[in-house]
C-alpha cells in the first residue's frame, strides 16, 4: 500500500510539473497563465533540477517498474526537455544573434551574452537613488529617481521609462538594470510620469521630456553627461520612449531601446480583443482620448511606426515570439520600418520570451537582453558627439 502511494505521488507531482513546463510553449490571455508561463521560461533550471530530484525519488523506491512508474517517467522526460528549451536557445543562439548585433552597429562583442554560471545567482545588491522632483512645464510635479554610474566625472545617462499599461507602474520597477548600469559607468534616470486616465496624451511624453531638460539644467551639479542620452522603455514605457526618441527631442538621443513596447497604437487597437483581461482597448482608449478615428492626431504621435525617419536614432528592439500581452509584430513591423529608412536598428527576436522576460535578470532572458542592452550602449557612446559636430540633428 505504502510503494502505491509513493507511485501515485510521483505521478501527481510529475503530472503537474510537466503541465508548467507546457506552459512555456503557449502563448496564452489567461492571465495567470501567462505568469506561470514567465515564471517557468525563465526559471527552467530550478524546474528541471526538482525533476531531477522526483526522478531520482522514483529510481530509489523501485518505483519506474510499473505502469504508473513508466507515465510518470515519460512525463517527467517531457518536463525536462521543456524546462530546458529556453536556456538552451539562448546558449545556442547568443552567437549568431552577437554576430548579426556587431553587423548592425559595426561592433565587435567579445564576450558571450550567456552563462550557465549566472543561472544559479542571485541579486543581493541593492541599489542606491536618489529622488529628484521638479515643476513640469505645466506646473505639476514630478520626479525622477537617479542611480549615480561609477566613476569620476560627468556619466553618461539612460532614461528609463517604466511600463504599466501607461495606467500603471511607477520609477522602482526592475532597478536590478539600473545597477548593471551603473557598474559599467552609466547615470540611469528612472521617469515617473503621470498617468492615465487621468492624464491624456501626450502628456506621458511631455513629462519624460521635461525630466531630461531639468537633468540638462542640473546637468553639473549631479555630474551627468548631457551632449545626449539614450532613452530605454518597457511595454507602454517603450512607446514614450520610442515617441520622444523620435518627435523632435530635447536633446540628442544616443539609441532608443525598447522592450516589448507597442510601436503602432492604431494597428494595436485594431487587432486587440475588447474582453482581454488587460483590456487593451480601454488602455488604449483612456490613454489617447478616443478611438483612433475620433483622435487621429493623437495615435499618429503616439506610434512610433508613423514617425521613423533618416534621422531616428539608432534602435535596439527586444520581443519575445510568444508575447501576449503585446505581439512581437510591433517591434518586428518596426524594425522593417526603420531599415528601410537607412535606420541602425536591431530585432532581439526570443523564441521563448514572454512579456517582462527580462524580470528575471539571470535567467536566459535577462541575461540576453542586458548584455545587448550594455553592447548597444557601448556601441553609440559617440554618436551625439559626430552628430552636433555634422549639424545634422
Amino acid at each position: 500500500m505504502l510503494h502505491a502511494r509513493i507511485r501515485l505521488v510521483l505521478l501527481l507531482v510529475s503530472g503537474l510539473l510537466c503541465g508548467l513546463a507546457i506552459n512555456t510553449l503557449l502563448m496564452t490571455s489567461a492571465r495567470i497563465l501567462w505568469i506561470l508561463a514567465l515564471l517557468v521560461s525563465e526559471n527552467g533550471h530550478w524546474f528541471a533540477l526538482l525533476t531531477l530530484i522526483l526522478l531520482a525519488v522514483a529510481v530509489r523506491s523501485g518505483s519506474l517498474g510499473t505502469w504508473t512508474g513508466r507515465v510518470a517517467l515519460v512525463l517527467m522526460a517531457t518536463g525536462l526537455a521543456l524546462f530546458a528549451t529556453p536556456i538552451v536557445q539562448a546558449a545556442g543562439t547568443e552567437a549568431k544573434w552577437r554576430k548579426e548585433f556587431d553587423e548592425t552597429f559595426g561592433t565587435l562583442s567579445g564576450q558571450p551574452w550567456f552563462r550557465w554560471s549566472k543561472l544559479v545567482s542571485i541579486p543581493i545588491e541593492i541599489p542606491k537613488f536618489e529622488r529628484i522632483t521638479f515643476r513640469a512645464r505645466d506646473g505639476a510635479t514630478i520626479a525622477y529617481d537617479l542611480y549615480r554610474g561609477d566613476g569620476v566625472g560627468k556619466r553618461p545617462v539612460v532614461v528609463v521609462v517604466h511600463g504599466g499599461g501607461w495606467d500603471s507602474g511607477d520609477s522602482s520597477q526592475l532597478p536590478e538594470l539600473n545597477l548593471i548600469l551603473n557598474h559599467a559607468g552609466y547615470s540611469v534616470a528612472s521617469i515617473d510620469y503621470r498617468l492615465a486616465p487621468g492624464a491624456k496624451w501626450p502628456v506621458q511624453r511631455h513629462d519624460v521630456e521635461d525630466s531630461i531638460l531639468d537633468m540638462k539644467a542640473k546637468a553639473e551639479e549631479l555630474q551627468l553627461d548631457m551632449s545626449g542620452v539614450y532613452v530605454l522603455g518597457r511595454s507602454a514605457g517603450g512607446q514614450i520612449a520610442g515617441a520622444l526618441a523620435f518627435i523632435d527631442p530635447p536633446v540628442c538621443i544616443k539609441g532608443l531601446i525598447a522592450f516589448y513596447a507597442p510601436t503602432d497604437l492604431t494597428f494595436g487597437y485594431e487587432i486587440s480583443e475588447e474582453d482581454h483581461w488587460l483590456l487593451p482597448r480601454l488602455l488604449i482608449r483612456q490613454l489617447m482620448g478616443g478611438e483612433p478615428m475620433a483622435v487621429k492626431e493623437n495615435y499618429r504621435t503616439a506610434s512610433l511606426i508613423e514617425n521613423v525617419s533618416a534621422v531616428s536614432p539608432p534602435t535596439l528592439l527586444l520581443h519575445g515570439r510568444p508575447d501576449s500581452l503585446t505581439w512581437f509584430k510591433h517591434s518586428e513591423r518596426l524594425d522593417t520600418r526603420l531599415r528601410a529608412a537607412g535606420v541602425k536598428s536591431y530585432f532581439l527576436d526570443l523564441p521563448w520570451g514572454h512579456h517582462g522576460f527580462d524580470y528575471f535578470v539571470n535567467g536566459p532572458g535577462g541575461q540576453i537582453s542586458r548584455s545587448a542592452v550594455l553592447a548597444f550602449v557601448e556601441s553609440q557612446k559617440s554618436r551625439c558627439v559626430v552628430v552636433e559636430n555634422s549639424s545634422s540633428q
